[in-house]
């Protein structure tokens, strides 16, 4: 830990703080309100330590950037870079394309790195789900590995993955809609008033679902909101007919309402934040340069083309082609204008087939987006400035 702390330019006056704390750690265990004699800790980090956690993602990021680096661990190809590991701590997800080559060159740098690090892969918790493979490929890889398959579906950081939208939905949404029914259920035993019981959603419900919408921007029918919305309804009258209606219940408390959360609006604010994370000029999320790849186009460009850029949908409809979805169907729903838009983009319109000079482009805008909104209001070209001389 500390070679690594050091390599990446720590100071020595917060590795000599760093040592006092982690240099001989020792514990105890309490067990039914007895505590063990001490007993020195020989791997790992301190438990419960608020620095640990940042500890022990610095001192895994030298592997992170093996893996990276290994050219025989092919991941999934993006704009510009290769996706290959997703990590949240000690729990690590590989995104691999060729596994003859990759999985041999995966297990050499986990046992590289363990044999320094004392890092140990529980395999009894490894699995892996097939999207792809043939039958005789996957069953290579069973015979190989001792990983688990996981036939329909794996979990990851509390998210069931699988090889479609149609079988993610069932197992996130469809199960968590029962959850919750068992959870309203065991509520209605205790004496919780109505402003209580909509508390109660506010905070235990909603950030459970947040937390999908947030991780599977992938299309939920109405159903599924009509039957949440049931539900929620018959927590907060339990013994008899709703008395107000949720769009009631649902407005802003200085409107007449309870503020009761409508998850169908989260559901769609969630999608309209993934266009501002398109728009912006320098994005960090590594999920925005799969989409590139996957549209052939700037991300940003596509909230402002006509609908369905992309070309046909087909039964299992991507993640971008849901939230341009959503966003062409909001924008009429909230009476945004269908006109052409004066962030409609030029060079990269389709329907702009004779393209933009360079020069012209030069004079228009300073960055690579040349929008409607660059040319003059008036449409005279020429009192446009000229280009700023460069030097040799």
């Amino acid at each position: 830990m500390f070679a690594v702390l050091r390599c990446i330019g720590v100071g020595d006056s917060f590795l000599s703080w760093l040592r006092a704390i982690y240099d001989h750690p020792m514990a105890r265990v309490r067990a039914n309100g007895v505590l063990s004699a001490p007993f020195n800790i020989h791997n790992g980090t301190r438990q419960g330590c608020p620095l640990s956690p940042l500890l022990f993602a610095m001192t895994l990021e030298p592997l992170l950037d093996t893996i990276r680096r290994n050219v025989a661990i092919r991941g999934l190809r993006g704009c510009e870079s290769t996706h290959k590991v997703s990590a949240y701590a000690d729990d690590l997800l590989f995104l691999i394309t060729d596994p003859d080559s990759t999985l041999p060159a995966i297990t050499r740098d986990l046992e590289a790195y363990g044999e320094l690090s004392g890092f140990k892969i529980n395999r009894d918790k490894s699995e892996f789900l097939n999207i792809s493979l043939e039958q005789a490929d996957l069953s290579a890889v069973c015979r190989t590995y001792p990983f688990r398959h996981c036939v329909h579906k794996m979990k990851y950081l509390g998210v069931w993955l699988a090889p479609s939208a149609k079988q993610m939905l069932e197992f996130n949404f469809t199960a968590i809609l029962t959850t919750f029914r068992a959870d309203m259920a065991d509520w209605n035993s205790r004496m919780i008033s109505w402003m209580g019981r909509i508390a109660a959603i506010k905070m235990n419900l909603l950030p459970r679902l947040l937390y999908l919408f947030g991780a599977l921007p992938i299309l939920i029918p109405l159903s599924f909101f009509t039957a949440l919305r049931t539900a929620l309804l018959k927590f907060i009258w339990p013994k008899c007919r709703p008395r107000v209606s949720f769009v009631i219940l649902s407005r802003p408390k200085h409107r007449g309402g309870l503020a009761l959360p409508d998850p169908r609006r989260y559901y769609q604010a969630s999608h309209l934040l993934r266009l501002v994370d398109w728009s912006l000029v320098n994005p960090d999320k590594q999920w925005l340069d799969l989409e590139l790849a996957l549209v052939g186009r700037p991300l940003w460009t596509l909230p402002w083309l006509p609908p369905h850029p992309i070309g046909a949908r087909g039964a299992d409809p991507d993640p971008v082609s849901v939230t341009l979805s959503m966003w062409h169907k909001l924008k009429l729903t909230y009476g945004l204008s269908t006109a052409i838009s004066r962030l409609l983009p030029l060079v990269h319109n389709p329907a702009l087939r004779v393209g933009i000079r360079s020069s012209l482009r030069t004079r228009l805008t300073d960055g690579n987006r040349l929008r409607a909104m660059d040319l003059p209001a008036d449409g005279n070209l020429e009192v446009l400035p000229l280009a700023s001389p460069r030097g040799p």
